[in-house]
């Protein structure tokens, strides 16, 4: 399931232009595009403007001026010939690009639902840009200091589709767009950004330069929304969850009465899905395909059910008529006889599991064909009460040989093909709309660019479906790739080496009546699988980045809940966390195996020491074949008076990160003897003092047993959210658990040696998965050594089986009875 994530505005990657800082931006005729060219100005870059044809008529008012400096060109036809010829004239005279952005027009409708109607014209038009400029993009990002991009801009809701404003849907397959080229082509900075219509232009141009500079490449797409004096809120979309495949008892949101129209039902995963659904509540489907259904040719009749033995019956048959049996019209037939025996089959299936179906050939894009096709079906069956869109459509290709035939092809199907559906029956008689998209748009996957358009597309019409029609059941099922048809034995096997999830016709049946019957219904984006994607190591040297950060306790309010005396402090294992968050934003699909030889050399404070500026420093210093990246990280700031040339770095923490792409298997810890614990609450460690910590790092529920040795603790954390986390919200770790790795060392510091304590530093932590918040935990603490001014220990995470979360190893902090009063200890 899709979820909206709040963001905290992003750091800043410190990169140097392309050798040619041209960036070209399409014109969207609002005031964004001059302001735009303007701010990419002043960062140095040289702006050129690209209008196309037809937006005087869509904005139906005269386009934006812009400087005379920069370029303009103005195409006259939505020919890809003339695009080529005038970016090939750009580059003449102003040299290869290095940046392009495309700022879409806003729909002047929310009603424009069609691939040609109004501003969707003109996703075509980017599709065909971003084609004819990606080797200029490829070659100017093929570097480690530089950075090239390919953005998307459009004006939906500012929440990516996730809020309650009304938007045109179509254009925000752009996302699909964004994600498969990220994957395409992993040396360009590739970012959809979704800007809310109210925000003006100037706020709008800095949100833009602001994703410019992201560090971040696991995100793909952001919204941003005006948030008033404070500025611009800022959010995602992440996967939820992926949805289990297993099982559940249906629930009855369906009837016997229930009619669902099934484009592309007759045969393959749709057809099994509708087989299943008739088992599980006998109703009646009206299935709709291209192909027709006839009886089988005489030359067929006589053969087997196998493609081999009916070739050679085609063969014959041809030869019978005197034509000439090319491999092109022997497939041609067999597969018209192949494809009316499916279509037979599935049909029977249906009325042997009490269903009713019928099949009726038509274009599933043109709506009054469909209609004209159902009528004598509908009078019989009733009004159609329910869609399953399943048709689609594969023209595969890298985004370089992609054709605008094969855009049209595969995004009208899926995208006029709903609009042709939902215009044939009554939208008002409607209680399910369930459409079939594909875990390729949320992802992105190579050589689908087309496909990710259009389904992208299609999760927000859902989205706007449901917003309009509340009372539907509105599902968009983002499949992953099924078993069998296209996924071969072979495949399935490169698929599992890759950890990809390969849906059985049986997980992904169930799955699907288990939505469509359920009563309740929390998001229409339902995910099936996970990522086809494979991180991509780059093919540069070892590599290294600067990333600087302005931190302020606004920006990640949990931190007033961690104040020693009267100034809130920035948590050791959150300046952890924050150097390995770093670290795998710069790797995307790889994440945290270990920290070692973490240090705290001069902790930050949020009082008037507060730095303007930390800046991150990453090395990378080996690198495994793709399996894992060890990075070393300083994290530093500005000190002394006078100049910048003139001050010195101070450094505040540094670590040696361990990033991989699978993660090791969590060993087991000794189970805890709850019949021998002294169950201590662990709330009076932060009433009388022990502890200064306030709520949101109370995680400490009760001290099962303390000696000499060390201590075991009973953990529960509260939630917290990703807006409270703020600017140090992390994906993989949680470092409020690690935080009370700290804690217990304090409380056996104040049980034995009477003194309050404060990290120093950690040899090594492991890390096997992520502590989830309210959930029942043990953290374990093994005393390693221990002074009146120290104490070393090892710490240990782990579930109520014993299985491991992460494993601290050398943790060592220093021990002052000074810090009684501090942490408000008498």
């Amino acid at each position: 399931m899709a979820q909206a994530v709040s963001l905290a505005l992003p750091d800043f990657l410190h990169t140097e232009l392309p050798e040619n800082p041209l960036c070209l931006i399409t014109d969207d005729g609002s005031s964004l595009a001059p302001a735009l060219a303007k701010a990419l100005s002043a960062e140095g870059w040289t702006p050129a403007i690209l209008r196309f044809s037809g937006l005087s008529a869509l904005v139906k008012k005269k386009p934006k001026s812009f400087a005379k400096e920069i370029a303009l060109i103005e195409l006259s036809s939505s020919e890809e010939s003339e695009l080529q010829t005038s970016l090939k004239s750009l580059g003449e005279k102003y040299g290869k690009i290095g940046g392009f952005i495309h700022l879409h027009p806003v729909s002047s409708e929310s009603s424009e639902s069609k691939l040609e109607d109004g501003a969707n014209a003109f996703l075509k038009q980017a599709f065909l840009s971003a084609k004819n400029v990606s080797s200029f993009l490829k070659d100017a990002g093929n570097s480690e200091t530089r950075r090239s991009h390919f953005l998307a801009v459009i004006r939906l809701d500012g929440e990516l589709g996730m809020g309650s404003g009304q938007f045109g849907a179509v254009g925000s397959g752009l996302s699909g767009l964004i994600k498969t080229a990220s994957v395409e082509w992993p040396d360009v900075f590739c970012r959809f950004v979704d800007l809310q219509p109210e925000l003006a232009a100037e706020k709008a141009a800095k949100c833009i330069l602001q994703e410019l500079h992201d560090p971040d490449l696991r995100i793909k797409e952001v919204g941003y929304s005006d948030s008033g004096k404070s500025g611009t809120s800022r959010m995602t979309v992440q996967p939820k969850y992926i949805r289990d495949l297993t099982t559940s008892k249906p629930g009855k949101s369906l009837i016997e009465k229930s009619v669902f129209l099934v484009s592309g039902g007759a045969r393959g995963v749709t057809a099994e899905c509708v087989v299943k659904l008739a088992e599980a509540q006998p109703c009646s489907f009206i299935l709709l395909g291209r192909s027709s259904m006839k009886e089988d040719p005489e030359w067929a009749k006589e053969a087997g059910e196998d493609e081999m033995e009916l070739k050679p019956a085609a063969m014959q048959a041809l030869v019978d008529l005197g034509e000439k049996p090319t491999p092109a019209k022997v497939n041609q037939m067999v597969g018209k006889v192949e494809s009316g025996r499916e279509i037979r089959k599935n049909l029977e299936r249906i009325r042997n599991a009490g269903g009713h179906a019928e099949y009726v050939s038509a274009d599933v894009t043109d709506a009054k064909k469909i209609e004209t096709a159902i009528a004598p079906v509908v009078k019989k069956f009733g009004p159609v009460t329910g869609i399953i869109h399943g048709a689609g459509v594969l023209a595969d290709k890298l985004i370089e040989k992609k054709t605008g035939d094969d855009f049209d092809a595969v995004c009208s199907t899926k995208i006029n093909g709903i609009d042709a559906l939902l215009e044939s029956i009554n939208p008002k008689k409607l209680t399910h709309l369930l459409l079939f998209s594909s875990a390729a748009g949320f992802y992105g996957n190579a050589g689908q660019s087309d496909y990710a358009i259009a389904n992208e597309a299609l999760n927000r019409i859902a989205l706007l479906f449901k917003q309009n029609n509340p009372k539907c059941h509105v599902t968009s099922f983002n499949w992953g790739p099924w078993e069998g048809g296209m996924v071969t034995p072979e495949l399935k096997r490169l698929f599992e080496e890759r950890n990809v999830e390969v849906i059985s016709v049986e997980d992904g049946t169930h799955v699907f009546v288990e939505e469509v019957t359920s009563s309740g219904q929390e998001n229409p984006i339902v995910l099936i699988g996970n990522s086809m994607v494979v991180p991509n190591g780059s093919e540069n040297g070892l590599q290294k980045w600067k990333i600087s950060r302005r931190v302020s306790l606004d920006a990640s309010p949990v931190f007033q809940d961690h104040t020693i005396g009267k100034n809130p402090v920035l948590p050791a294992v959150h300046a952890m966390s924050w150097m390995v968050d770093a670290c795998e934003q710069v790797l995307p699909g790889f994440m945290l195996s270990s920290c070692q030889n973490f240090k705290v050399l001069n902790g930050v404070k949020f009082d008037e020491t507060l730095a303007d500026e930390y800046m991150l420093e990453l090395q990378e210093v080996k690198r495994g074949k793709g399996s894992f990246a060890d990075i070393e990280v300083k994290v530093s700031s500005q000190s002394g008076l006078g100049s910048s040339s003139a001050k010195r770095p101070r450094f505040h923490y540094s670590t040696q990160v361990r990033l991989v792409q699978q993660a090791a298997e969590a060993p087991l810890h000794d189970r805890i003897d709850l019949s021998n614990t002294h169950n201590l609450p662990g709330s009076s460690f932060y009433q009388d003092g022990t502890l200064f910590h306030g709520p949101k790092f109370q995680g400490i529920k009760q001290v099962l047993n303390i000696d000499e040795q060390g201590l075991t603790l009973e953990c529960r954390l509260p939630e917290i959210s990703a807006a409270e986390q703020g600017q140090f919200s992390t994906q993989d770790f949680n470092p409020f658990a690690t935080d009370l790795a700290f804690q217990a060392m304090l409380i056996w510091a104040w049980r034995f040696h009477q003194s309050g304590s404060l990290p120093l530093k950690t040899d090594l932590l492991e890390h096997f998965r992520k502590v989830p918040f309210e959930t029942r935990f043990y953290l374990s603490m093994s005393v390693k050594k221990s002074s009146a001014t120290v104490l070393n220990a090892n710490l240990f995470l782990y579930d109520e089986q014993g299985l491991m979360y992460s494993r601290m190893t050398g943790a060592e902090v220093t021990l002052s009875q000074s810090l009684n009063a501090l942490f408000g200890k008498q």
